[in-house]
C-alpha cells in the first residue's frame, strides 16, 4: 500500500520528504507544496492521494512541532474547526488569541562585540 502511495506522489513532494520532515518549517513547506500540487494537478475521480488532505496533515504536524505558535494554532483552527474536540478547540483558541510575536532579540555577535557579558 505504501509503495502505491509513494508512486503517486508528485516528485516535488518526494524530494522534500526524502530530505526530512522533523522541523516546523519543513512541514509547512510540505503543506504549501501539497496545496500547490493539488491546484496544478487535474481533478481525477478516485484519485489515490488527496493532496489537500495531506496538506492539512502536514499543517497539523507543523503545529505539533511548535505547539505554542499562535499563528499555526490559528491556521489549524480554521482548517480543522469542525473536527476538533472541545478541549482541543479551547486550547488552540486560547493559544491563538494570546499569542504575540516575540520581540527581536540581540544576536550573539552583538553581545560579543560590546564585550560586557555581565549585563547581558
Amino acid at each position: 500500500m505504501f509503495s502505491e502511495f509513494w508512486a503517486h506522489l508528485p516528485a516535488s513532494i518526494k524530494i522534500v520528504l526524502l530530505q526530512g520532515t522533523s522541523r516546523r518549517d519543513q512541514l509547512l513547506h510540505l503543506a504549501r507544496l501539497c496545496l500547490r500540487e493539488s491546484e496544478n494537478s487535474p481533478r481525477q475521480s478516485g484519485r489515490i492521494i488527496d493532496l489537500t488532505a495531506l496538506a492539512s496533515d502536514f499543517l497539523l504536524a507543523a503545529w505539533e512541532a511548535d505547539p505554542l505558535n499562535g499563528r499555526l494554532a490559528s491556521d489549524v483552527l480554521k482548517i480543522f474547526q469542525t473536527r476538533l474536540t472541545q478541549p482541543l478547540y479551547a486550547l488552540l483558541h486560547s493559544i491563538s488569541m494570546n499569542f504575540a510575536e516575540p520581540k527581536e532579540s540581540r544576536t550573539l555577535e552583538e553581545v560579543i562585540s560590546k564585550g560586557n557579558f555581565e549585563q547581558e
